[in-house]
């Protein structure tokens, strides 16, 4: 009797085993991709972004940051789009108006865009050979499970997109992986 017992034990103790809820795994195939491009905006106001097939999935979310300049050292100072640049301004101080740089994206193609009520021949510092960086984050994301997980916090709240240095953080960035793309 005491051996089937013991035996049920080890049994028990084995299969129970299989049900934890712990995951220490480390994901290290989820990566975010990406890209920078510099061009300049068609007579639209558009510049359209095609992904090869695999590059962004149903569910992926897509980032673009514009470099909206550099510090005096020369390192890039990226904004999250969409972002506003009113007129007039230091640049261009005879022009009044808006313009909005956005974005939409589907698994083929990002397209950035312009909202503005200025020619935009008028202002060709907004809009020739700009630089785009556009990071596809991998859906379902092991990240925000954690920090939701563990912290309570929203998945929302897990990383500030709008600091392109936590993006880079947060997702293990490495400047020498970011690809360049016509």
């Amino acid at each position: 009797m005491k051996r089937i017992l013991l035996l049920l034990a080890i049994v028990g103790m084995t299969a129970l085993q299989g049900c934890s809820n712990s995951d220490d795994r480390v994901d290290n195939d989820t990566v975010a991709l990406v890209f920078d491009i510099n061009k300049s905006f068609n007579a639209q106001g558009e510049i359209i972004f095609p992904f090869n097939t695999g590059e962004v999935f149903s569910g992926d979310v897509v980032l673009v940051y514009w470099m909206e300049s550099t510090t005096t050292s020369g390192n890039p100072i990226w904004r999250l789009i969409p972002q506003n640049i009113y007129f007039p301004n230091n640049e261009y101080p005879g022009i009044t108006g808006y313009l909005t740089y956005n974005y939409d994206f589907t698994t083929t193609e990002a397209t950035i865009w312009t909202e503005t009520d200025v020619n935009l021949a008028a202002i060709p510092n907004y809009t020739v050979g700009q630089f785009f960086r556009v990071v596809v984050v991998p859906g379902r994301n092991p990240i925000f499970a954690r920090s939701s997980e563990n912290t309570g916090k929203s998945v929302t709240q897990a990383v500030d997109y709008n600091n392109f240095e936590a993006v880079v953080k947060a997702f293990g960035i490495k400047e020498e992986n970011i690809k360049t793309r016509k």
